[in-house]
């Protein structure tokens, strides 16, 4: 009983905006699940590059922590690093899977994990992007963002528009960095792109977004002299807001990309969205039965 009324959840955060995306969904389920417990967003700007906080406006509902953790070493494990909570009280590999066991520390990054949360809970640390966004979620955060002053990410009146117009992002930044990943090739994502050209049309206008745009514009203006390439300068919040718009939407191996699906997909099954492999897994845990969207498909 003293921890249910004295302690907080602490709900931990590493990556971008759509890594603070995927916590702020558990955070609105775990309010809606557990009504009498209070939560605390915390997020870390640590990982391959310096990440900021994107939900900064959630301060004026929710209690919210910025953590400046970053460092040239960093090596992401969501929950096994240095500064973590276990190691730095000095506890035992052992002690830490009782605690687990017990229900004080939780993961919660797929469905099962998060049914393990109990009353007691006090620490919450992961990535949670295996879990279902249910639309009642989306809701949830759509009239939160709004109370807050925040536009949502997603225009109630967004129109599927012409095949002609096409919205990409292409992921590349950090990816350039780590040698057990790499960026997807651009003959893949010109081979998604070249499904959507029509007989009839003469060029298309290609909205571009991506986090080395100097690199992916000179690829994508060799490959598409007569098409109108549209660069999409924009925060991190502005750019999904506007990948979400109508129009084709191709993603890339990149959180953003899956939040751009999910918010398409949900409110519009019509929505044409093509994603690679690696994104299509997390839209197979995040939305309940993906093969009901006959417009999503795989490249």
């Amino acid at each position: 009983m003293f921890l249910k009324e004295r302690t907080s959840v602490r709900v931990h955060c590493w990556g971008g905006l759509g890594s603070q995306l995927y916590a702020w969904a558990l955070l609105e389920d775990l309010i809606h699940d557990f009504p009498k417990r209070k939560f605390k967003l915390v997020l870390h700007n640590s990982g391959v590059t310096k990440r900021q906080s994107d939900l900064d406006f959630l301060s004026l509902e929710l209690p919210l922590e910025v953590v400046d953790d970053f460092s040239n070493s960093f090596r992401p494990n969501y929950g096994s690093g240095k500064k973590n909570f276990i190691n730095k009280f000095g506890i035992s590999k052992l002690v830490k899977f009782a605690l687990r066991t017990l229900g004080f520390l939780a993961t919660a990054n797929t469905n099962h994990e998060y049914k393990k949360i109990r009353n007691w809970t006090t620490e919450i640390r992961g990535h949670y992007s295996y879990r279902t966004i249910s639309k009642e979620t989306l809701l949830l955060m759509k009239s939160r963002a709004e109370r807050c002053g925040k536009s949502w990410l997603i225009d109630d009146n967004s129109d599927s528009i012409s095949l002609d117009v096409l919205r990409v992002h292409v992921r590349l930044g950090d990816l350039l960095l780590l040698e057990s990943k790499g960026p997807l090739s651009f003959e893949r994502i010109y081979s998604a792109i070249e499904q959507y050209k029509t007989k009839d049309s003469n060029s298309r206008l290609i909205y571009l977004s991506s986090d080395s745009p100097e690199i992916a514009l000179e690829y994508f203006l060799e490959k598409y002299p007569f098409d109108t390439i549209s660069p999409i300068v924009q925060d991190p919040w502005g750019t999904i807001r506007n990948l979400s718009s109508g129009g084709t939407f191709i993603g890339t191996n990149s959180k953003i990309s899956v939040w751009v699906a999910i918010l398409k997909l949900n409110q519009d099954k019509a929505s044409k969205v093509s994603l690679p492999n690696g994104s299509m897994n997390h839209i197979r845990h995040n939305v309940i039965d993906s093969s009901e969207f006959i417009s999503l498909s795989l490249y």
